[in-house]
């Protein structure tokens, strides 16, 4: 394969993974928001203090 088309089909993988990881981030974002809804329903508190940690 000349090295044009290697870079070419380097270049359409990285796209495809960025498009791939910005999926991946609304996906979090959603489920985050889901889990942080659930929280506050069962209890206020709980949500309030888990909001601002992180792993």
């Amino acid at each position: 394969m000349p090295a044009g088309a290697q870079n070419l089909d380097r270049e359409g993988r990285l796209q495809k993974i960025g498009c791939r990881y910005q999926e991946l981030l609304a996906e979090i974002d959603e489920v985050d928001a889901r889990v942080t809804a659930a929280l506050e329903k069962l209890s206020p508190a709980t949500s309030d203090d888990l909001s601002g940690r992180s792993c």
